[in-house]
């Protein structure tokens, strides 16, 4: 298991759940300190409980990581002591927590319904991550380690998900004292990415009506959908594997990353991605007319970055991103930002995921995100 993995790499682990205002169980992991392997020097058994108990109770700076799309917790930790910003962050004295989005492998429970039987978990985007699973992970960890404050981490899809809960939620800019926003994603007018062109080019409504009469909601790779996805949707998920490990990887985490990666989704998170090509708006799901039935689709949001004052911003992005386009990045989204940017840079070469797992990611983003959360 993931949790084998991250103690042979010398670190410990936890496993915490809360529970959203709308039901889903949501799996957080935390790494409370740095590397065990350092322990070795104290041969003396009392010695050892000491230290172990002084690294329990002190208290450190709190850091949040969150996943993107078809990924989990585990996308922070596949890279080992050698390349995850998780294990550095816990290394350099920080109390680390790792956030799971709704229907991962992690988050895969609901207080009322089964995600393998029953449609209705699986009715999501990154909209229902903003206004349920952000606020419910950052209050659980703030509760649990005490602090007014944390830092917080995104990739891809963990951006977008905290700039709509930030705008749609003020109070919540105030708990948190930094954001690393890595390959973030708001605009998607340039990008480039051949799995949100498949999703573009279908009939999304017809397609969501139609899979959504016959129960399925999922796009994933569990047993069950591989007997009874149609080839488009299955297809779809073995595009989401090339665009995870397009990037400048080790080979030799291949075999991990393939184990844990990559995470389901909904179908319904995915045709929302295709809607803001489409709309070239950051918004709200525009939900079919046919799936209202008796009811009036909820109304379009639009989220307006601006609304974000009270955070200082940090935004690394790559030129070779086919996702986080450098285009949408320096016109909509540093733009948008105008009140929070304090930081930027552009890395040269860098693809989306070269940002979790790239082998030029630590000197040339970590350090850098690890200056201004310890500044």
């Amino acid at each position: 298991s993931i949790f084998d993995f991250v103690r042979q790499q010398g670190y410990p682990i936890e496993k915490h759940e809360t529970v959203t205002s709308d039901g889903y169980v949501l799996q957080i992991h935390r790494i409370p300190h740095g590397n065990l392997n350092s322990l070795m020097l104290f041969k003396d058994e009392i010695l050892l409980e000491d230290e172990l108990e002084r690294r329990k109770k002190k208290k450190r700076p709190v850091v949040f990581l969150q996943h993107g799309v078809f990924n989990s917790s585990s996308a922070w930790l596949i890279g080992g002591q050698k390349y995850s910003f998780a294990f550095m962050l816990a290394d350099a004295g920080f109390d680390v927590w790792l956030g799971n989005n709704r229907g991962v492998q992690f988050s895969r429970k609901h207080i009322s319904w089964n995600s393998f039987t029953d449609k209705e978990f699986w009715k999501f985007s990154f909209t229902e991550m903003a206004k349920f699973d952000f606020p419910a992970q950052i209050k659980y960890v703030l509760k649990f380690t005490q602090v007014e404050k944390l830092s917080y981490v995104g990739h891809s899809q963990g951006t977008t998900q905290a700039f709509v809960a930030l705008t749609l939620f003020p109070e919540l800019q105030k708990k948190l004292d930094m954001f690393i926003a890595l390959a973030p994603v708001c605009s998607l007018k340039h990008q480039q990415s051949k799995l949100l062109a498949m999703v573009t080019k279908m009939n999304t409504e017809m397609l969501f009506s139609t899979l959504e009469g016959i129960g399925i909601g999922e796009i994933g790779a569990t047993q069950r959908n591989r007997s009874v996805l149609p080839k488009l949707t299955q297809s779809l998920f073995n595009e989401a594997w090339t665009v995870l490990s397009d990037c400048d990887i080790d080979h030799a985490i291949l075999p991990i990353l393939s184990k844990y990666e990559p995470s389901p989704t909904s179908l319904q998170n995915l045709i929302h991605w295709g809607q803001l090509i489409k709309s070239e708006s950051f918004q709200s799901f525009t939900y079919p007319a046919s799936s209202a039935k008796n009811s009036t689709p909820p109304k379009v949001e639009k989220y307006d970055l601006k609304k974000i004052i009270d955070v200082p911003i940090a935004v690394f992005y790559g030129t070779l991103d086919y996702l986080a386009n450098p285009s949408d990045i320096e016109e909509f989204l540093m733009e948008g930002l105008q009140y929070s940017l304090v930081y930027s840079k552009k890395i040269i070469g860098f693809k989306h995921n070269d940002f979790v797992w790239g082998k030029r990611a630590r000197d040339e983003v970590y350090v850098y995100a690890l200056h201004l959360l310890t500044q």
